[in-house]
């Protein structure tokens, strides 16, 4: 009997964490969208502010006049599907933010304001969406309903033989 209350302890346990394994890496990705944010990955930072390559920023869409300088903007990346951080020096209001790194982008290649950061968890996040990732986020969800399904049938089974 304690033996059977000590494995369904274990595998209760052990299905909560695959749980909490997979939330923390969905949950950095999905709810800020649900909030008006969308996620990107930074290719490079030039204002030394969001820490390092890799790091998940959350970008939230402005009005391309709003633009004022000191603002920090994720700029779409012409080589891979990433965004480069810039610090706004100035805005013509018209078509064009000129960067204080010197460079000039136009309004459509601005992704939007880098509202927050989130370095390891969210790289973490973001890996979890390619295949393999996907693959892996499956297979510790299914471990996780196992885990928690064996539980409950010997919690069951211990309350029968009561």
């Amino acid at each position: 009997m304690k033996a059977e209350n000590r494995k369904k302890r274990a595998l209760t346990v052990a299905g909560y964490l695959c749980l909490t394994i997979v939330l923390l890496a969905v949950i950095p990705v999905f709810l800020p969208q649900f909030f008006g944010y969308t996620t990107y990955l930074v290719s490079t930072d030039t204002t030394k502010q969001v820490s390092e390559p890799k790091t998940l920023v959350y970008v939230e869409n402005m009005d391309h006049a709003a633009y004022e300088a000191g603002n920090v903007v994720a700029v779409f990346s012409d080589k891979t599907k990433r965004v480069d951080v810039y610090t706004v020096a100035s805005n013509d209001g018209k078509e064009t933010l000129t960067m204080k790194s010197g460079e000039k982008v136009q309004y459509d290649k601005v992704a939007g304001h880098v509202a927050a950061k989130l370095p390891l968890v969210g790289f973490l996040g973001q890996i979890c969406f390619s295949m393999v990732g996907m693959i892996a986020l499956v297979i510790i969800f299914a471990m996780a309903i196992a885990c928690l399904t064996y539980g409950n049938k010997i919690a069951k089974e211990m309350n029968d033989n009561e």
